[in-house]
């Protein structure tokens, strides 16, 4: 058990909290919209991340949250997503940085405790809990990088948030 008492998992080399539903709120956001092939994510997402903090220290803007992907369909050969960070205020468009509104919705919740290569293994957990519990995905998801290498560079302390929004 884990300090807020929800128990852990362990499938493979996995460690899965189990999931939950949840209420998102809405909530104003900087992005940056990317769509390339997946095997090109290396390139792209670190020099998007540096740009976007780049973008909303130029503004004035402190983030209010950690660092989130939106994907706005589950990835195959390609990447189609919005990197982002919840803000106070909404940044003035520029370059490739927009302001942008997570909505509200209702979604299924996972923490993946570990490094980022095991998302892969992780999502088909979550979408079979889903299953299980007779939910059925939107087709976008959000993985919300709650804990990482900015936090501590071990990847075993590392936090990823997995929500997947639940068609009601």
């Amino acid at each position: 058990m884990d300090g807020d008492g929800a128990r852990a998992i362990l499938t493979l080399t996995i460690m899965l909290q189990i999931p939950k539903l949840i209420d998102v709120a809405q909530q104003t956001t900087a992005v940056i919209r990317m769509r390339f092939p997946s095997e090109e994510c290396p390139q792209h997402f670190g020099p998007a991340v540096a740009e976007l903090f780049a973008e909303l220290k130029s503004q004035g803007i402190e983030p209010v949250g950690p660092l989130f992907d939106h994907h706005f369909r589950a990835p195959d050969t390609h990447f189609d997503f919005e990197i982002g960070v919840p803000t106070s205020e909404s940044v003035a468009p520029n370059g490739r940085v927009i302001p942008s509104v997570r909505p509200a919705f209702r979604a299924a919740k996972a923490v993946l405790i570990g490094e980022y290569e095991q998302l892969q293994e992780a999502w088909p957990e979550l979408m079979e809990w889903m299953a299980q519990q007779g939910h059925q995905p939107t087709s976008d998801l959000w993985q919300i990088f709650a804990s990482g290498p900015d936090v501590d560079p071990d990847p075993a302390t590392y936090r990823t948030e997995l929500i997947r929004g639940v068609l009601c």
